[in-house]
């Protein structure tokens, strides 16, 4: 009984250890933004060739108006996300550039924006802040060009689930291989020493 104890026992003590090392989890906020034509009444919403042209060329554009410093750090203190509790400390637009994707979606008008952190509220906030500006940014530069979210800003949990069932089965798989090796270490030694023991009484 004394081994399922130490098996037990070794498992607990792995998790935390695994856990311990491994738990620090990016959360991902993700948005996807549709650019296209200005809608008019009694206007079909039909592209030519040229304009298809213009907008691919402006979705390239907005991928670099996304990540520029002025607009990051306009959403940094708009978000108020350094008010927010980070282990990573104070938010820059350098910790956020490195965290920051913009995917330009082949064929389509559409861009898919995504930044991750260790905080879920600041992944939200931020990039809520961020898609705010650029709509903002983009009525300044192309007036008559129509920018709108097509997929609101989201955090995506499904890869920390996934990743504390990993944890919890190499916990569960060290835990066993460690307990086994010890009760059979411990059983090795206890024969031993009984063995010794007979030999000595028939001495």
């Amino acid at each position: 009984m004394e081994e399922y104890y130490l098996i037990y026992f070794m498992f607990l003590i792995n998790l935390g250890y695994i856990y311990y090392f491994f738990s620090k989890q990016e959360y991902e906020a993700k948005v996807k933004v549709f650019i296209g034509k200005q809608k008019f009444i009694n206007v079909a919403e039909t592209y030519d060739n040229a304009e298809i042209t213009l907008y691919q060329r402006l979705i390239t554009t907005y991928s670099e108006i996304a990540k520029s410093k002025k607009l990051v750090s306009k959403s940094i203190n708009d978000s108020k996300v350094n008010y927010l509790s980070d282990r990573d400390g104070k938010i820059t637009y350098l910790s956020i550039i490195s965290n920051f994707t913009v995917n330009p979606i082949t064929d389509t008008q559409i861009i898919e924006i995504k930044y991750s952190s260790l905080n879920p509220q600041q992944s939200y906030d931020l990039l809520y802040s961020m898609t705010e500006n650029i709509i903002a940014y983009s009525k300044e530069l192309y007036p008559t060009v129509n920018i709108k979210v097509v997929e609101q800003v989201h955090v995506d949990y499904s890869d920390l689930i996934s990743k504390n069932i990993m944890i919890v089965g190499a916990a569960l798989i060290l835990g066993l291989l460690t307990g086994i090796g010890i009760v059979i270490a411990l059983m090795y030694f206890d024969n031993t020493f009984k063995n010794k023991r007979v030999l000595e009484e028939e001495i």
